[in-house]
């Protein structure tokens, strides 16, 4: 009895069995054998909890909503927010922070996601449920956008995937 119970709990380790699962299920080429033992947690990393928007107004209005200017006054538009900029904005800056510590020899590896929140959460509604504890983590931790998680854990989708979203006018 001790014997099954010890052999179940060895298959319940997540340390063990997902890297080993993983690597039989995915083609690793032979020089990055020896990698496929061990998986390592990303190493600390500041979290600059900061709306990254309010950089972006801050260099330009221009940059932040081209061609503002050519909207007569006391009109109304709807805008369309480009997701693209926005991750491609918010990689950039998650790398150049990485490069910066590593030049300043902060021990990271690199692997962070420094800067997670493109938008301001606090004028959103509270979701239902949600806490005043959880609302004021929001920032950080948002689930409203995907840049309130770590870069590590955005989906993978492509280009073709994102435009059938968009024809099915579905948020992705």
């Amino acid at each position: 009895m001790d014997q099954t119970v010890t052999h179940l709990l060895t298959g319940l380790r997540s340390d063990l069995t997902v890297p080993r699962d993983l690597f039989h299920s995915a083609l690793v080429p032979e020089r990055l054998r020896s990698f496929t033992d061990r998986f390592l947690e990303v190493m600390a990393y500041p979290v600059i909890d900061l709306p990254m928007f309010q950089s972006l107004i801050d260099m330009s209005v221009d940059t932040f909503v081209p061609n503002l200017r050519m909207v007569p006054p006391n009109t109304v538009t709807l805008l369309e927010t480009d997701r693209e900029f926005i991750e491609s904005f918010m990689v950039g800056l998650n790398h150049e922070m990485a490069r910066e510590l590593l030049w300043r020899e902060y021990p990271t590896d690199q692997r962070g996601t420094p800067f997670r929140q493109f938008w301001d959460p606090r004028p959103a509604l509270p979701l239902p449920g949600e806490s005043a504890g959880q609302r004021r983590n929001a920032s950080t931790t948002s689930p409203r956008s995907p840049t309130g998680t770590p870069t590590l854990r955005w989906a993978r989708t492509t280009t073709a995937t994102r435009a059938a979203c968009r024809s099915r006018n579905s948020s992705w």
